[in-house]
């Protein structure tokens, strides 16, 4: 929130957004980003892969944009973001997604990095990647969430003001077990603290 919020003024990175990040919101984020900072110039993400609507109904797009923004925030890091892609589509890994969001907003802001080698090394990267996969049927991942009226929603109501209070309601707690209660909290918290937590 410290690093993020005050690059760009939309969207507002709202509690219920952060516990469980829709891909719309992640990609308007970078795109704010993107906007204000410059950063990464032309030449990584393309004209179409800056548009929201073509991420519409089609989960691989949207996995090989994730995995253009992974590839480019780690290439300039000594320890990586541990987070997958697929799993982000997913709405899983929440903390590590918002890790990977921080990390792209503050190297946006580092005059000192040299954009031109750092693309060519993403590029690199992300090629080596690519033909290290087997077939993408090597493993299993969750099914996408309905992330649709979430973001939606919110958009329609971001004239009110932002909260970081509760990430899950009473009700929303009462309709589960004990068990996924205490998780859900433990996660809240870690996101919460993620978000404030220089790294």
């Amino acid at each position: 929130m410290r690093v993020l919020q005050p690059i760009f003024s939309r969207p507002k990175l709202r509690s219920r957004l952060l516990s469980k990040p829709p891909f719309r919101f992640i990609h308007d984020i970078v795109f704010a980003i993107i906007q204000s900072t410059k950063f990464p110039p032309t030449g990584l993400f393309t004209e179409a892969e800056l548009d929201s609507s073509t991420f519409k109904n089609n989960k691989e797009a949207k996995i090989a944009f994730l995995d253009k923004l992974i590839a480019l925030v780690n290439a300039s890091r000594e320890s990586p973001v541990l987070v997958e892609s697929r799993n982000i589509v997913a709405g899983a890994q929440p903390a590590s997604t918002l890790n990977l969001l921080v990390a792209f907003g503050k190297l946006a802001q580092d005059d000192d990095i040299d954009h031109a080698s750092l693309i060519q090394l993403t590029t690199r990267t992300e090629m080596a990647e690519e033909e290290s996969k087997v077939d993408g049927t090597s493993e299993e991942t969750k099914e996408d969430f309905d992330e649709s009226k979430v973001y939606e929603n919110d958009i329609v109501e971001e004239g009110k003001d932002d909260d970081l209070g509760e990430v899950c309601n009473s009700e929303c707690f009462q309709s589960m077990s004990m068990t996924d209660a205490i998780a859900r909290i433990i996660e809240s918290a870690s996101i919460i603290e993620s978000l404030f937590t220089e790294r």
